[in-house]
């Protein structure tokens, strides 16, 4: 039987922001359907980046990103919708619309795709549950604590109930508590089978989500010992990853 091609193929990537700042740098990886991988490194390393070309964000400069045998380089501006359909986007500030209640965030981004109010009604208290704040349903954003705020983002994220989630230091603004319940959603919709993609400095939730871990720096994968050399490193340091790339 022939081995499945890989879901994520990232093949040689750069991205130069301008003559003198690269982003990615002739990036390299492979990532397997229902993989969860987090993406470390200092600030600038490129990890955000890599969450902007998959999501369309960014056009690489050199190279090609694939998403399910799908070049990146080959989608038009008109299908970007379309593909962030098949993809969740947790963005590091929450982006929540603050007149809204918890469920009218969640449906607005539904009816902004397309879907029907009956549509809404029938599927938004089931997202809600999935990442436990269903009983919050009808507070206001600034009635929420930063991690229930994220919740809310990740039940955005799930509108369509994509197979691929990418997530932009999803635990930057919260305390270790909320941080744990963040990642243990994460860690139980790619129980479910969603591959997932973390960019994160949060050395804490990489340690105990014990996933595979793909160290950048300067626009380069980090060839060397990913998990033991980084948490290290961190530890010793952690002031070198105060902020997002």
């Amino acid at each position: 039987m022939a081995t499945p091609a890989p879901y994520i193929q990232l093949k040689k990537l750069e991205v130069a922001y301008n003559d003198y700042v690269s982003g990615l740098r002739g990036v390299s990886l492979d990532v397997n359907r229902g993989e969860f991988i987090f993406l470390c490194g200092q600030t600038g390393s490129g990890k955000s980046t890599i969450i902007k070309v998959l999501s369309c964000q960014v056009k690489p400069t050199k190279g090609d990103a694939v998403i399910d045998g799908r070049s990146l380089a080959s989608v038009t501006p008109e299908e970007v919708p379309m593909l962030r359909r098949k993809i969740g986007i947790v963005p590091q500030d929450f982006g929540l619309l603050p007149n809204k209640k918890v469920w009218e965030n969640v449906g607005y981004a539904m009816r902004a795709v397309g879907r029907s109010k009956h549509e809404v009604r029938d599927e938004v208290p089931a997202i809600l549950e999935r990442v436990n704040i269903l009983h919050r349903a009808d507070a206001y954003p600034t009635e929420l604590s930063g991690g229930e705020q994220q919740r809310v983002a990740i039940a955005r994220a799930l509108i369509n109930n994509p197979p691929l989630l990418l997530a932009d230091e999803p635990t930057g603004n919260l305390d270790p508590g909320h941080s744990d319940e963040i990642i243990n959603i994460l860690l139980d919709l790619n129980s479910q089978g969603t591959t997932i993609v973390v960019a994160t400095h949060d050395i804490m939730q990489v340690e105990r989500a014990n996933q595979r871990v793909i160290q950048l720096a300067g626009g380069m994968i980090d060839k060397g010992d990913h998990d033991e050399e980084l948490l290290q490193h961190m530890h010793e340091d952690p002031l070198e990853f105060p902020t997002e790339s």
